[in-house]
């Protein structure tokens, strides 16, 4: 009896342990997240009955809808732990709920697909009608994946996917274009017709490999490829000019720019390409950065003084440094004066468990800037990498991504728990069809699972 006795109470001693253990380990869990999935019995409320629930669910009663809520990829005692930290703030002493819940609703939320300059030049057809099916096609499976926004690549190097002035044509538009027919004309109106918005994405500095498309003379050579000079007034005024163009002629939506600025690599002393640099200006970088900033700026006005209401964003890499200080793209100072952007979206590609630059470190990085009014926040999401097998910088989590299949789910949630976060975009849409994993380079299993799963929660 007594030893009976002695091992129940061992058992009940380990057991309220367990769960002090695991109530200090989820304090710091944000309580709004849990708000989304807390009630099971759909009586608009989560509360301790929703608990009871989720409790019999895990002693194998069926019939009840539960949820991953703490996002671990399993359902058990934590997700119960985690709900009852959750009703504890809004259940008074009396029982009485005191806070009513629903999930929340993402309208508002930007969910922008990228669709790059490799994957337009395939939607151009021999004829125009096969070129209109092709981009009805992407516009229809963008929006099936819950997106509101498509970021469409205009202009990768100096050559235009669109009718310009100022840019000749792209090999793969030229007959079209020259036949009267212009696809970013035709893709502005499907993705209205879908009901997506959409963005006129360009890349300002890069030529290509030869002269050929340039249309200024204040051009560089970096590691075989060309480049405009950021520090040439000849060359703002090109690039301004391009961005008034499409905002003129195409009922766009937002004008997007990526991380392509000073070339990473170039040299930290003064170049030929530094045009009108001194030694009196001062730092070199701080320089290059003012150079950058100032077509930012210019952009930014010019598309504004056309439609005041389009939003005007930059993409730049994930990593706030390196950006700074490769790129020379002064992101804080864009972030936190008015007049530069409307928004940024950095490109934070990294896993959970990155080494040296997990995904949350940086978005919390990122969120840390002090922010001017009204400019957002959004996240570059890299579903490229769903279910890669090496993930060559991640270091010791360089499997990661081939491991698991909710890893993008993960992101999503944790950006949506955030306030200060208001979106997300993904690279690219090549990658939201299954069919672009190979074997060679990907655990394919886990990409379907991985891409099925974030579309499932998009949808939320």
């Amino acid at each position: 009896m007594g030893k009976h006795f002695n091992k129940r109470r061992l058992l009940s001693f380990l057991a309220a342990l367990t769960v002090l253990i695991s109530i200090f380990s989820f304090a710091n869990i944000s309580v709004s997240s849990a708000a989304t999935f807390g009630d099971f019995n759909n009586d608009n409320s989560a509360d301790l009955k929703d608990t009871l629930l989720l409790r019999k669910y895990m002693s194998h009663v069926s019939g009840i809808t539960v949820s991953d809520l703490n996002g671990d990829g399993l359902i058990d005692m934590k997700d119960v732990l985690f709900h009852r930290l959750y009703i504890a703030k809004v259940i008074d002493k009396n029982g009485k709920t005191i806070t009513t819940t629903k999930a929340p609703s993402y309208k508002n939320e930007m969910r922008a697909v990228w669709v790059a300059y490799f994957e337009v030049a395939a939607l151009m057809k021999s004829t125009e009608s096969a070129t209109k099916t092709a981009i009805d096609k992407v516009m229809a499976e963008i929006q099936s994946y819950g997106a509101n926004t498509v970021i469409w690549h205009v202009r990768a190097y100096s050559d235009a996917y669109y009718k310009s002035s100022y840019f000749p044509l792209n090999a793969s538009v030229k007959n079209l274009i020259n036949a009267g027919f212009d696809p970013f004309a035709y893709a502005v109106t499907s993705a209205h017709s879908h009901g997506l918005k959409i963005q006129a994405w360009i890349n300002p500095y890069r030529v290509g490999k030869t002269l050929d498309n340039a249309r200024c003379n204040d051009t560089f050579k970096f590691d075989g490829k060309y480049y405009y000079s950021p520090a040439s007034a000849n060359v703002r005024k090109l690039i301004v000019n391009g961005a008034k163009e499409l905002t003129k002629n195409y009922k766009i939506d937002g004008f997007h720019l990526d991380d392509y600025f000073y070339p990473t690599g170039i040299s930290t002393s003064a170049q030929s390409f530094d045009i009108g640099y001194t030694a009196s200006a001062g730092s070199l970088a701080n320089w290059r950065r003012n150079q950058v900033s100032t077509l930012i700026k210019n952009i930014h006005t010019a598309c504004h003084s056309i439609n005041d209401k389009i939003s005007m964003g930059v993409s730049p890499g994930g990593r706030i440094e390196r950006d700074r200080d490769q790129g020379y793209a002064d992101v804080e100072k864009w972030l936190s004066t008015a007049g530069y952007v409307d928004y940024l979206c950095p490109q934070v590609y990294f896993g959970m468990e990155h080494s040296t630059a997990p995904f949350e470190k940086l978005v919390k990085q990122w969120c840390a800037i002090r922010r001017a009014s009204g400019v957002k926040l959004y996240i570059g999401i890299a579903v490229y990498k769903a279910g890669m097998l090496n993930d060559q910088y991640a270091g010791s989590a360089k499997t990661e991504w081939a491991e698991h299949s909710d890893i993008l789910v993960r992101q999503v949630r944790f950006l949506r728990s955030r306030s200060d976060i208001q979106g997300y975009m993904l690279f690219s849409n090549r990658f939201m069809n299954q069919s672009a994993f190979d074997s060679a380079t990907y655990n394919v299993t886990i990409s379907k699972k991985e891409v099925t799963n974030l579309i499932k929660e998009m949808k939320k």
